[in-house]
């Protein structure tokens, strides 16, 4: 009589260790099926950068203000308020004001110049905000398509 021990075992479709390290990591088992387990950490990791989404969008960031904005509000006579906006609305306040006290044409060009320079600060500051964006959600997206490419090959 022979037997065949190896009727029951299924080799492609048995999980690789680097399936069940990431299983583990996210706190889940093997469901003993690789197309099953692929689908799971993808719906694990697809809900735990939804949460950190909204975590990173609930929770006020406490970055400290750009230089050349320090530098220009520490100019004017201000300081940071901790807030985009708040730093912002601030300066165009205090150049509102210089500019109602100007009362020479040359007291207004001065104004008018730090008006101009203040604008230049906030576009470069923007395009700059757009530019590390647009690298940081590229970054994500290689290091998700890395993943699951180590995934698939094993």
């Amino acid at each position: 009589m022979r037997i065949n021990s190896f009727n029951n075992i299924n080799f492609r479709n048995q999980a690789s260790p680097e399936i069940l390290k990431q299983l583990q990591e996210l706190g889940l088992t093997s469901t003993g099926s690789v197309e099953q387990d692929l689908k799971a950490i993808q719906e694990a990791t697809g809900k735990q950068q939804a949460s950190i989404g909204i975590e990173e969008k609930t929770q006020p960031r406490k970055a400290e203000p750009p230089a050349e904005m320090v530098a220009f509000m520490k100019k004017l006579g201000l300081r940071p308020t901790g807030s985009k906006q708040g730093d912002y609305n601030a300066v165009m306040e205090k150049l509102r004001e210089m500019l109602a006290a100007a009362k020479t044409d040359e007291d207004k060009h001065e104004v008018n110049d730090l008006l101009n320079e203040f604008n230049v600060i906030i576009a470069s500051l923007q395009e700059k905000e757009k530019s590390d964006m647009l690298s940081a959600d590229n970054f994500k997206g290689m290091q998700q398509l890395a993943n699951m490419n180590r995934l698939f090959m094993l």
